[in-house]
């Protein structure tokens, strides 16, 4: 028969044998999670790269210049298109009143555009009338609280909890 410290002695190994193959599991599995991550880094940096060399070879200022040339026909500034402010309201278009929403779905063959009318004086917006300083007050400040009532003999103190007595 076996002694009791040798069953003892064959559990506790046993239990220290499941923990050593759990611990080398473990770091099994993080093994291979590192090298997947490490993977995964070196996929990212080279991604980057590639990247990296499409985007200085779509700034070349040469290729830049060829591609603006070709779809942006722009010219140079003459001093015709200078203008100063007070000039300015001569060439601004006449200002259209809003007729209404049009009807887009309409049944017959209507197109989706409004009729205006040039706007009448009467009709352009204006500034608020001044409000008075008091009204302008009132606006910013929040109402005062009331003042808290005087405690009269025999009532309670919120604050200590305990019965006020007046001098009076």
């Amino acid at each position: 028969m076996f002694r009791p410290l040798t069953i003892i002695a064959i559990t506790a190994f046993c239990v220290v044998g499941w923990n050593v193959y759990r611990a080398e599991d473990s770091a099994r599995q993080l093994d291979r999670e590192l090298r997947d991550l490490t993977r995964r880094i070196e996929q990212a940096r080279d991604r980057t790269q590639v990247l990296k060399a499409e985007w200085a070879l779509l700034n070349e200022p040469e290729r830049l210049r060829v591609v603006a040339q070709k779809y942006l026909p722009l010219e140079t500034m003459t001093p015709a298109q200078f203008i100063r402010l007070a000039d300015l309201g001569g060439r601004l278009p006449v200002a259209m009143a809003f007729s209404g929403p049009v009807n887009l779905f309409g049944s017959t063959g209507e197109t989706a555009v409004a009729e205006a009318k040039p706007a009448t004086p009467a009709s352009r917006w204006r500034w608020p009338a001044p409000r008075s300083r008091a009204a302008a007050r009132r606006r910013r400040c929040p109402p005062r609280a009331p003042p808290r009532a005087a405690l009269h003999a025999g009532q309670r103190s919120r604050r200590a909890g305990r019965r006020r007595v007046s001098a009076w």
